[in-house]
């Protein structure tokens, strides 16, 4: 709502999102530094670029890859070079099955590779189901109930990459879906990115953080979630 507030139906129950966003921000502890991608949505959204799909709740990879000269320059992350490619022409998601609505069209899905002499080799971990791939995408989930899920298979409890970049950078991300698609555009910049999403992982976090040390710690959230999931601060132990 707070992207496009002239397209809602009349009378429909609207929060004030923009407010909501900022009360959080100013929230924020001092030691915290927030990206707000309000304004370079906005201008992307201007240009012409599809922010959300219709069917489904999820940003698209190209309002992930519009907010990632934001996240770079805050991350110091390097400059690449990326190239889409379209993935599937008949994306109906979430909110068409929840609702029971088909739209008269499919959405497209689609996903940022590295360009020519970009490319970078890593390992995907998917400790719950014992799985290692080469690669965040699940091909064979475009033939499923739900081709988002070409975003590393799905949400899980914790997964990790190890890629050959050339850096001493670790990263740890706590994250809802919509961090799917914005994750393979830092691959390049860490050697190590380790990935929790709080509403599936039941393991102890002060455990896991004696054993392991990073030098970065990302969150990603959608405004949604993070109003209504409680799952971060019991992980937290707030």
């Amino acid at each position: 709502t707070a992207m496009y507030p002239e397209d809602l139906p009349a009378y429909a129950l609207n929060a004030d999102e923009n407010a909501y966003i900022d009360r959080f921000l100013s929230g924020l502890s001092d030691t915290v530094q927030a990206l707000d991608v309000r304004e370079m949505l906005k201008s992307a959204a201007k240009a012409g670029t599809e922010l959300y799909y219709h069917s489904d709740h999820h940003w698209t990879t190209d309002a992930a890859y519009a907010v990632l000269p934001l996240l770079a320059e805050a991350m110091e992350l390097g400059e690449h070079q990326w190239e889409p490619v379209t993935v599937c022409n008949s994306f109906s998601g979430s909110l068409s099955a929840k609702s029971g609505y088909r739209l008269p069209a499919y959405d497209t899905i689609r996903v940022w590779l590295p360009a020519e002499g970009e490319e970078l080799r890593y390992a995907v971990t998917n400790e719950e189901t014992g799985k290692q791939s080469a690669s965040c995408y699940e091909p064979d989930a475009l033939y499923g109930n739900d081709p988002y899920e070409v975003f590393f298979g799905g949400n899980y409890p914790f997964l990790s990459i190890e890629t050959e970049a050339d850096t001493n950078r670790t990263l740890l991300v706590f994250k809802d879906s919509y961090a799917n698609c914005l994750l393979p555009f830092l691959l390049p910049d860490f050697s190590r990115i380790d990935i929790i999403d709080p509403r599936y992982y039941a393991e102890d976090l002060n455990v896991f953080l004696e054993w392991e040390h990073y030098s970065e710690i990302l969150f990603i959230y959608n405004a949604g979630t993070l109003a209504e999931d409680t799952n971060l601060a019991e992980l937290l132990g707030q």
